[in-house]
């Protein structure tokens, strides 16, 4: 695995815990690396999700990046949610 894919695995896990977006300047620090190196870490995983057809999206929002599901998928991720307030 390479240096920037190591980068990459991190700053994905990060992601998918934060309740929050995390601006560039907080990721770059956790990963140790350059800003610049970070955001094109980003724009590339965003890129991944949406070649691929994934139902999670990465964007940048707020001034940070974050994890979402796909809009396409709304319907069943609502159904989700609901059903499981329910057990």
């Amino acid at each position: 695995m390479t240096e920037r894919d190591a980068r990459t695995r991190a700053l994905e896990a990060v992601l998918l815990v934060a309740a929050e977006p995390l601006p560039v300047a907080t990721l770059a620090g956790l990963v140790e690396a350059d800003r610049r190196e970070v955001e094109a870490d980003l724009q590339r995983l965003a890129a991944s999700y949406d070649e691929i057809g994934s139902g999670i999206v990465l964007r940048n929002v707020a001034g940070g990046w974050r994890l979402y599901t796909h809009p396409e998928v709304a319907e069943v991720v609502e159904r989700f949610i609901l059903s499981s307030r329910h057990t």
